[in-house]
């Protein structure tokens, strides 16, 4: 395994263990506080070096850390 999907892991797995769930209170405050750490943090980085690495067993962790994080409530798109 390269050292970049290494750290990628890595990262993933301290944002899933330090991600709270979504609470709407106040309506759209919290989901777009959450909207911005998503995407301001490594994680969309370390998404996207999982998903294009040449190890199938990579891409489907990418594939499932996104849904634990969508599951979580964090709107992403």
């Amino acid at each position: 395994m390269d050292d970049n999907e290494t750290q990628a892991i890595q990262d993933l797995l301290v944002y899933l263990e330090n991600v709270r769930p979504f609470v709407l209170q106040p309506v759209g405050l919290i989901a777009q506080q959450a909207d911005r750490e998503f995407f301001d943090s490594d994680v969309l980085r370390s998404l996207s070096t999982l998903v294009y690495s040449n190890r199938i067993q990579l891409q489907r962790t990418a594939a499932l850390a996104f849904a634990e994080i969508t599951e979580k409530g964090i709107a992403v798109a």
